[in-house]
């Protein structure tokens, strides 16, 4: 075999030691990724930096309960960051203490994410400054308090999620400059002057509820293609400032300012419910900016008791409009008629010499409003008393009790002969069109009627009564014939 090696060539000695190598590497264990652990803060590392700092892509980072103060808290990587309460998990940056009136305000970052993937979850975020900002993509921010900040949340990033946050008396609540972000289910309360800012195109701000003074905390776009859909508003409203393709659909705008539209082509305002603003909406701009102000289409609104329903006090309006498809909007003060029954008024709804709707509707857009102020989640004695209200006319009304067959009714009554226990009501009707509405459906409880106690009553006392005289009988039988007994 010696001899066999030595006459080898050296190419084919080269291919074994080749294969040698190989065969030991395949002998070799492979690394295997670590599973994704859990960093408590304080227990495993004294602060949130530094359990960022220490942690891997996947990781999470559990911060008990406290407040926590310290520098900018920068997350560059891939982890969850949660809190273990919402209202007891503050952080607070080191910089910026709760603001004594000082001017100008100071202003740091208590949470800056650089990352992708990350998660903000479960804290009260207190300072002067912004509170979280986010530059990466398909971050996730849910479920904090941002409390009483100059910036509230700012977004530069992609694809990034703000959910189910309360943002509380900031000066700016939210700014978002990047493009495709989603903004949903928040709670805004006092947003400040600048309200929520959108400044990049192709976002979705859908099902906030923002509570602000009267024109303040507007939701504010400065951009293209966004779509502002079911949001309810209070004391402010949605104002396009500059930008074109926006859809603006099924919000809520009650006591504010309404809709407003400065500048920009091809805007929809479609299903919205405008009551008790200072203006429904106002399209048009100052002179100069007509051209930049058409092809904006308002149908299947409703403009309901605003002091103006359209604004009329800019000087250009450009060339949109009022209905679609042969369908407009509902205006509450319409004193057109409706001959033919098909939901359309026979004239036009005139706002000013220029515009009209020229299909205003007969009835609301949307879901009925049926609103049942009697009876409540509470007892009644004897008659239950059924109040409702209808937002449009209606040709037919009635009710049922447990889910029974509907009892019509001409309006509003009372609920006799019900026996003790808990029912249910729900309230159905026809509009003079045919279509059919019903209201939520309200339990409540009913007593034992007096008048039935009693007649209980007087059954019981007349039974013991009866059965008081048999034992008074039965004493006496038996005494007179133990006397009889006794003679014997």
């Amino acid at each position: 075999m010696l001899c066999v090696a030595v006459n080898m060539r050296p190419r084919a000695v080269l291919m074994l030691l080749l294969i040698f190598l190989a065969a030991s590497c395949l002998l070799l264990p492979l690394p295997v990724d670590a599973a994704p652990r859990t960093i408590v803060v304080p227990d495993d590392n004294a602060s949130i930096q530094g359990a960022i700092n220490i942690a891997a892509e996947g990781d999470t980072i559990f911060v008990k309960k406290g407040t926590y103060t310290q520098d900018t808290i920068v997350i560059g990587k891939a982890v969850t960051l949660v809190g273990e309460d919402t209202d007891g998990t503050i952080l607070r940056h080191k910089d910026l203490p709760p603001w004594n009136g000082q001017l100008p305000i100071p202003t740091a970052t208590t949470i800056q994410v650089d990352a992708n993937l990350a998660v903000i979850i479960n804290f009260t975020v207190e300072n002067l400054g912004t509170a979280i900002a986010i530059n990466g993509y398909l971050n996730l921010v849910a479920n904090n308090i941002i409390a009483e900040g100059e910036g509230g949340i700012t977004i530069t990033g992609l694809n990034n999620t703000i959910v189910q946050n309360l943002i509380l008396r900031n000066n700016q609540a939210l700014t978002c400059s990047g493009s495709y972000n989603n903004i949903t289910g928040n709670n805004i309360i006092d947003p400040g002057p600048d309200g929520l800012s959108i400044k990049g195109p192709s976002n979705t701000v859908y099902g906030n509820v923002i509570t602000a003074g009267s024109g303040f905390g507007s939701i504010n776009v400065y951009s293209n293609q966004n779509t502002i859909v079911k949001n309810n508003i209070t004391g402010s409203g949605i104002i396009i400032h500059r930008g074109s393709s926006n859809n603006i659909h099924e919000n809520r705008v009650n006591d504010g300012v309404g809709l407003l539209l400065y500048v920009g082509n091809d805007n929809v305002f479609y299903a919205n419910h405008l009551a008790n603003n200072y203006r429904g909406i106002l399209v048009g701009g100052a002179s100069g900016d007509g051209p930049w102000v058409s092809g904006n289409t308002l149908f299947h609104n409703n403009f309901i008791n605003n002091t103006l329903q359209v604004g009329t006090n800019w000087q250009v309006y450009g060339k949109n409009s009022f209905d679609d498809a042969g369908e407009g909007n509902y205006w509450s003060d319409y004193t057109g008629s409706d001959a033919n029954n098909d939901g359309i008024g026979d004239t036009p709804y005139v706002i000013d010499e220029t515009r009209r709707d020229n299909f205003p509707l007969m009835f609301p857009w949307g879901p009925w409003d049926i609103s049942v102020s009697s009876p409540v989640n509470q007892s009644y004695s004897g008659g239950v008393p059924l109040v409702f209200m209808v937002d449009r006319l209606c040709s037919w009304f009635g009710y049922s009790i447990d889910g029974l067959s509907n009892v019509t009714v001409s309006g509003n009554t009372t609920i006799s002969d019900l026996s003790e226990g808990w029912h249910t009501v729900t309230v159905y009707t026809n509009d003079t069109l045919g279509n059919a509405g019903s209201s939520e459906t309200i339990s409540f409880y009913v007593e034992a009627q007096a008048g039935l106690l009693q007649t209980l009553f007087v059954g019981v006392a007349a039974i013991a009564a009866a059965g008081f005289g048999i034992v008074v009988y039965a004493r006496k039988h038996r005494r007179n014939q133990q006397q009889n007994l006794g003679q014997k």
